[in-house]
């Protein structure tokens, strides 16, 4: 049970982490998309490494918010449709969403 303790306390502590850099990598685009409209139509002087540093901070950004959030569990669910069903189709469509997230992970890393 000490070593379940200290494994969720690391996952916690690794999520705080991922949190913060989350809010790092948002405030950089923010800085960075806010300087380079300014150069480009106030002083005509347009930045032209900025989209693309934007876009690999964004993917970055979306990976940190996935594993943040299948951490809490809070992904994306069709929670009306969902409390419809009775306790055992929820037990089983539970189920079925760890298993493909496990599969998904499993490709993500192989790929």
């Amino acid at each position: 049970m000490k070593l379940i303790k200290k494994l969720d306390s690391l996952c916690k502590n690794i999520t705080k982490a991922e949190r913060i850099a989350a809010a790092v990598l948002l405030l950089i685009m923010f800085i960075i998309r806010f300087m380079a409209v300014i150069l480009r139509y106030v002083f005509n002087s347009p930045w032209t490494w900025s989209d693309e540093v934007i876009l690999i901070m964004l993917v970055a950004f979306g990976y940190l918010c996935i594993s943040i959030d299948v951490y809490n569990d809070e992904h994306v669910a069709l929670t009306g449709v969902y409390n419809m069903l009775p306790a055992t189709a929820k037990k089983v469509l539970v189920a079925l969403r760890h298993i493909s997230i496990c599969v998904f992970f499993v490709l993500m890393t192989y790929y």
